[in-house]
């Protein structure tokens, strides 16, 4: 189908179609795909760390139209890595799962997507940036890496700080722009143990702690951030990007109820 095509069937509406420009490679686990489309040029500036959702059809592939009356596409939710508004082009950092035969809709997608193609869109949701603090602490997995190397690009020159994150391989162990105070602490393997390597750090007083990781490891960092540093809520984000053994849809239910309980 044309892009202009595309564009006529989804003016106003919520689903917005972006065009493939490029797909590199960042690494053994990561690509890199950018993305243009009119609509982005209407996006706040300072979208980068933000969100937005990649939609698809239920058979997998991406969803290229205007979705039926009554119907939902699937939608996964990614991180802004990087907006330029004036280019009308979008960067995304996706994480490949191993075996595509078996990974989900989104890794399928970018590991094959070409320059080209067409994908529907909806968005964009704000960052969840940091609060202010003398001291960050940010922790994550490899789904929250595009997230957290945002976040680093946008903390002040004279931040310190910590960064904890876990990779599957050594070589996904990227080079990271980030404030000369803040320490990058990499973890390798198929899951690491975040808050083991949290619980090594000094840490001050005044603190500012992100975290987003896998379901089961951010109520373990919850816990302490709650139970050992006793820090305000609002010096805290933790949130799960994914459940194991569930699917994201499985996953968001949990993470619901897990909100709800927690008030």
């Amino acid at each position: 189908m044309a892009a202009n095509s595309i564009i006529a069937q989804t003016q106003n509406t919520r689903f917005q179609p972006l065009t493939v420009l490029a797909n590199q490679s960042l690494s053994p686990s990561m690509r890199r795909l950018t993305l243009r489309g009119d609509v982005l040029a209407n996006w706040p500036d300072n979208s980068d760390g933000g969100y937005f959702k990649l939609c698809f059809e239920h058979d997998g592939q991406p969803l290229q139209r205007q979705p039926d009356e009554g119907q939902r596409p699937l939608m996964r939710t990614y991180t802004i890595r990087h907006l330029d508004t004036a280019q009308q082009q979008l960067q995304v950092d996706v994480m490949l799962h191993g075996d595509q035969d078996h990974s989900g809709p989104a890794s399928r997608w970018a590991a094959k997507a070409q320059p080209g193609s067409h994908i529907m869109i909806a968005g964009p949701g704000p960052a969840k940036s940091p609060a202010p603090a003398q001291h960050y602490l940010l922790v994550g997995d490899m789904t929250a890496l595009p997230a957290i190397s945002a976040h680093l690009e946008n903390l002040p020159a004279d931040a310190r700080g910590d960064a904890v994150i876990a990779v599957p391989d050594s070589g996904d162990q990227l080079a990271l722009q980030r404030p000369s105070g803040v320490n990058i602490h990499w973890l390798t393997g198929p899951q690491p143990d975040l808050l083991a390597k949290v619980k090594t750090l000094s840490l001050p007083a005044d603190l500012a702690v992100w975290v987003a990781c896998e379901f089961d490891q951010m109520r373990a960092m919850r816990q302490f951030v709650r139970q050992q540093l006793q820090l305000p809520r609002q010096q805290t984000y933790l949130s799960s990007y994914w459940k194991a053994g569930r699917s994201e849809d499985e996953h968001k239910v949990l993470k619901q109820k897990d909100q709800a309980h927690e008030g």
